[in-house]
């Protein structure tokens, strides 16, 4: 059966699993990628503060991967996994895009 919201899974980025699922899969694509990039390259996770808005501001904490020069520790790339904060307009999107366009 089709699903009947194409693009996106609502019960999957419900706030209760998302961040669980979210920390799972950087830590796992973080796991893989230094397996293909050792010795040159280590890839460490990171984490970013963003707030929700509304009357009780949140603190919701979003992982991202780094990639890094082995010896110098310059960072190469950096690697985002999109979350549904990121979606909707609000303080958690405006600090998303800021903080993209550093990278």
């Amino acid at each position: 059966m089709p699903s009947p919201f194409p693009g996106m899974n609502p019960y999957l980025e419900n706030s209760a699993y998302w961040s669980s699922l979210h920390h799972w899969l950087i830590t796992e694509i973080a796991r893989l990628l230094n397996q293909q990039l050792a010795p040159k390259y280590v890839v460490a996770v990171e984490v970013r503060i963003y707030e929700t808005d509304g009357e009780k501001s949140t603190k919701i904490k979003q992982g991202y991967l780094e990639v890094r020069r082995v010896g110098t520790g310059e960072v190469v790339t950096a690697i985002k996994i999109l979350s549904p904060i990121n979606k909707y307009l609000g303080k958690g999107r405006t600090k998303y895009e800021k903080n993209v366009s550093l990278f």
